[in-house]
């Protein structure tokens, strides 16, 4: 008997393990003895006879059995053993009558290790089988803080209620979000029919995903395409759809998908200079195709009532003054979740050319809308998001609250000095840090104590009082209708509150820039220049973006003194996260040359060691909170998987 098809599979083998030892890696398959050497099992418990993905089963149980097969499972033994013999005979059968007796596997961290079968595994996928009978044995380890184990118990805790298999995530979180956007509850215990309709929606999608090169993307599992996917399309309106139409749909998205892979899917851009105009030839062709623009602005709350919303409303304005008639704009203020999808809906079949949406919640509406009409411009206000098909814009708050922070501690005749933030997320955190860094850099002996007002039964004021706190930084504007007083920096005196400074965010020179980005031709070359990861927008004193005002009860050598260094800070002669920094934690930069860089900024999960306070947790949270903090903390979670 000649054993052609092991000598053509055997080819396979060695060409696998002769690359993965060129990688240093193993040249054979893993064995699961040495996987689990040293883990406390916890679990031990069997799953029946089910169909198991084959690409899903990644190597044997025993070590002495792993010497037979390459990293891709295909045989590397000599073709005149007896081993060739019956892996050829097996080969045949199959190709006469199929593989029917179910194989034995341990099932462990969502993969599969097999006991006995090993032949028929290799011979299956040698053929290039989608699924194998086997006998399942699950082994759970026992919990621990790595994201592995972490999705793994998440995964344990959805199979009660859906037993599948082929849905496979790679982050905390990832299995309550798909049963979102299943609509189900989530203790639904899933019928046959709605099994059988998930696994073939799976197949039908992995099947698509794989043909636009999901193979080459070894950095993210099937799951976590299908997962990004439902973000645009939703499940139920997806089920059933034909390949040829998930896979026309996918590809709209791809680079979204792409963007999963990324260990930096983010680039902050910090000046819009930085980035090369175009060619003499494309900037005039760009200057003759020039047209009248029209700008949405997308408000969850009014202008009137909200100092956020009205502050991105003064720079609309600004807008329309330095544009003179070339740019039409619109305002919809008081979109909620149920309306935001009609509202971008509604805006670009009107022919909006660009829309500037002031809070992060409404991301995944406009990230869908932005893929479906890639000729809209989607900007988002948040910070740090990585989607390809929109981009984020942000002022760099904490420039200005580092100024404040060394004007208390200049100004202080106290050690303790009170601190108001809203919501903690990274941006806040940043902006908090910089202040006690401010503090810190004159008045080392002060404490900075942190109040959040989105915190449950938060009362700053009150706790300022208890705490005899005179000198307070508090948030930065106020909307027209609202008539509280604590804005910027002040000092509680016998005789009232003192202002001594505000920060304050010139909006409309920051929209100006972005417009100028796309009428110059750098919008385009931004994003040829990053690679395809997302664009943040993340602008501050050196675009002129931010502003630093002084009462005039701050006396004149101190002012002197804040605005050199506000100087170094346009020009970059000085960041305020340099130097030596300690967290209450401990060291996070150990010498006076280190400096955080914009992501790690970004970032940040942590408060400065003279900050009195912590981050709250986000079930501590108000309902807003708490929808912000479970965007950025999804956002995390992808970052660190």
């Amino acid at each position: 008997m000649t054993n052609e098809n092991y000598y053509s599979a055997r080819k396979l083998g060695i060409k696998a393990a002769r690359e993965a030892a060129e990688r240093d890696a193993s040249p054979y398959v893993p064995a699961l003895e040495e996987e689990i050497r040293g883990v406390s099992i916890v679990g031990e418990s069997s799953l029946g006879v089910r169909e198991i993905p084959l690409s899903r089963i990644i190597g044997t149980y025993s070590t002495a059995r792993r010497v037979s097969f390459a990293p891709n499972f295909m045989p590397i033994l000599d073709g005149e053993s007896e081993f060739a013999d019956k892996w050829e005979l097996l080969f045949r059968a199959h190709m006469n009558e199929g593989i029917n007796m179910p194989i034995k596997v341990y099932e462990y961290l969502h993969h599969f290790y097999v006991i006995e079968g090993n032949k028929r595994v290799s011979v299956m996928k040698y053929v290039d089988a989608g699924l194998i009978s086997g006998n399942i044995t699950r082994l759970v380890p026992k919990r621990n803080d790595s994201v592995e184990v972490r999705v793994y118990y998440e995964y344990l805790r959805f199979f009660e209620y859906c037993p599948t298999l082929s849905l496979i995530f790679s982050h905390p979180g990832d299995y309550d979000e798909f049963i979102t956007f299943t609509k189900k509850d989530p203790r639904h215990v899933w019928t046959e029919s709605e099994m059988q309709d998930l696994e073939s929606f799976y197949y039908r999608f992995h099947t698509a995903f794989k043909s636009l090169g999901g193979k080459e993307l070894h950095e993210i599992t099937t799951g976590d395409a299908l997962l990004s996917y439902l973000h645009f399309y939703g499940y139920p309106e997806s089920v059933d759809k034909l390949p040829a139409e998930i896979t026309a749909e996918l590809r709209k998205i791809w680079d979204e998908i792409v963007l999963l892979t990324s260990a930096e899917p983010v680039e902050m851009v910090m000046d819009p200079d930085e980035v090369p105009e175009q060619g003499m030839l494309e900037k005039l062709l760009t200057g003759m195709n020039k047209k009248d623009m029209k700008a949405a602005f997308i408000y969850d709350h009014s202008p009137m009532k909200s100092a956020w919303a009205y502050g991105q409303d003064l720079g609309r304005m600004h807008l329309e003054e330095v544009f003179q008639g070339r740019l039409e704009t619109k305002v919809c203020d008081n979109v909620d979740e149920k309306s935001i999808d009609g509202t971008l809906e509604a805006l670009i079949e009107d022919g909006t050319d660009l829309i500037f949406v002031t809070t992060s919640i409404y991301t995944d509406a406009c990230v869908r809308a932005a893929a479906l009409h890639p000729t809209v411009k989607i900007l988002i206000c948040a910070l740090d998001l990585p989607h390809r098909y929109v981009r984020t814009y942000y002022p760099r708050i904490y420039e200005a609250k580092y100024l404040s922070g060394v004007l208390a501690g200049i100004m202080t005749e106290e050690t303790e000095i009170g601190y108001v933030a809203d919501y903690p997320i990274h941006s806040s955190i940043a902006a908090a840090n910089a202040f006690a860094l401010g503090v810190q850099a004159v008045n080392p002996s002060a404490k900075i104590h942190i109040q959040w007002t989105q915190e449950n039964n938060s009362d700053p004021a009150a706790y300022f009082k208890a705490h005899g706190i005179h000198m307070i930084s508090d948030t930065a504007l106020r909307a027209p209708m609202d008539d509280h007083r604590e804005f910027g920096l002040y000092r509680l005196t016998e005789n009232g509150r003192e202002n001594l400074a505000m920060l304050a965010v010139n909006w409309g020179v920051l929209f100006q820039r972005l417009i100028e980005t796309i009428q110059n031709g750098r919008w385009e070359n931004e994003q040829k220049i990053s690679g395809g990861k997302a664009l943040n927008y993340w602008f501050g004193f050196s675009n002129e973006v931010l502003e630093f005002f002084y009462s005039h009860t701050v006396p004149a050598r101190t002012k002197a003194l804040v605005e050199h260094l506000r100087n170094d800070l346009e020009t970059g002669a000085f960041r305020p996260f340099s130097g030596i920094i300690r967290s209450q934690e401990g060291s996070v930069t150990e010498a006076e040359s280190d400096y955080l860089t914009p992501m790690e900024i970004a970032g940040m999960n942590w408060l400065n060691e003279n900050i009195i306070g912590r981050i709250p947790p986000v079930s501590d949270l108000s309902e807003t909170a708490q929808k912000l903090m479970a965007l950025q903390t999804e956002i995390e979670n992808a970052k660190e998987a």
